[in-house]
């Protein structure tokens, strides 16, 4: 069945003057700026900027490892990596996500690979089989990179490089967010049985506004994980090489209870002003100039019906679960 967006008056209100009004227009600029004073004044009245740490909406034991490598033929990586990686998901507990696709922009033999491990002591207990395979097919080229979201430690970064050589991993600063702990939905996994949507990004913020988009996004997470339970993770961190540019990840486990309630159109919610007034404002434009790397990873359904929602999203690269591109195993979150 067609994935469904909700319909009615406030979603139309959203999508046809909210939207563009604080977007495109001089007065939209104006209300932005009140409505972002009025957002940092209630944090301070309300105590948001002095919330305790390790809250489980400002935690992220588990990682997300976003890879982009260089191949020296298409042919014998798709074997070698849908090898490993099916025999690695398979066997390892912990291991959620281990897939790739060939990168649609590349002018090269470009690889996009995707991992989510729970902790880093998953990582560690990965066996070691058919790596030597995958690896040998890793061409050398100095545009071979990854990007590691989460709760990663130093002695996992060696660990990581020994299984990407070449490849130049970037951790970045400063990260903030989420990505849930799985074990907090039961023994049985996630309820959520539908195949996940993926969104990763890097990409621009108005210059000298990263502390405060920083801010704004950690307090969009306050709210986004309990309104959004199949919202598994809200992760960013500032470039190694740019000040004012950031990875971004949103990883949704269900359209509905993730990606429409990470940002639902209803009276009865902060997140539509929150993010409206204090996140998207400091963001520098929009399409190839403020997302110089977009991709996606779902269903076309959800896509369809994503964009649908918000036009912005039909920036990303669109890879589908359904094509016969998938590299390895879906992603597996209902066990282990």
């Amino acid at each position: 069945m067609p994935t469904q967006n909700p319909t009615g008056f406030v979603p139309w209100v959203v999508n046809n003057f909210a939207l563009p009004c604080l977007t495109k227009t001089t007065c939209g600029k104006g209300c932005t700026a009140v409505g972002a004073c009025v957002w940092l004044s209630c944090d301070a009245c309300c105590g948001n900027d002095n919330r305790p740490p390790n809250r489980p909406d400002t935690k992220a034991d588990g990682m997300v490892i976003f890879a982009s490598v260089v191949v020296k033929d298409v042919d014998a990586y798709k074997k070698a990596f849908a090898t490993r990686a099916e025999y690695v998901q398979k066997v390892t507990p912990g291991v959620r996500t281990m897939f790739s696709f060939m990168d649609k922009d590349s002018k090269e033999n470009a690889a996009l690979q995707i991992y989510w491990y729970d902790s880093p002591a998953v990582f560690r207990a990965i066996p070691k089989d058919y790596l030597d395979a995958l690896t040998a097919t890793y061409a050398e080229s100095p545009n071979s990179f990854a990007a590691v979201f989460g709760g990663w430690t130093e002695q996992f970064k060696s660990e990581l490089q020994a299984t990407m050589p070449g490849v130049k991993i970037e951790y970045g600063k400063d990260g903030r967010g989420f990505l849930r702990d799985m074990s907090t939905y039961g023994p049985g996994g996630t309820p959520y049985k539908k195949d996940p949507m993926i969104w990763i990004s890097k990409r621009k913020v108005k210059a000298g506004h990263m502390p405060l988009q920083a801010s704004s996004f950690i307090k969009a997470g306050y709210l986004q994980y309990y309104a959004a339970p199949a919202f598994y993770g809200s992760y960013e961190f500032t470039a190694s090489d740019d000040p004012d540019m950031l990875w971004s990840l949103r990883f949704f486990g269900d359209y509905h209870d993730g990606h429409i309630n990470h940002f639902p159109k209803v009276i009865c919610s902060w997140i539509p002003a929150r993010v409206l007034f204090t996140v998207l404002p400091g963001l520098a434009g929009s399409g190839i100039g403020g997302f110089p790397i977009g991709v996606s990873f779902s269903t076309q359904d959800d896509i369809n019906a994503a964009i649908n929602w918000n036009p912005g999203n039909g920036t990303y690269t669109q890879y589908l679960w359904e094509s016969s591109d998938l590299i390895g195993p879906k992603p597996n979150f209902m066990e282990r």
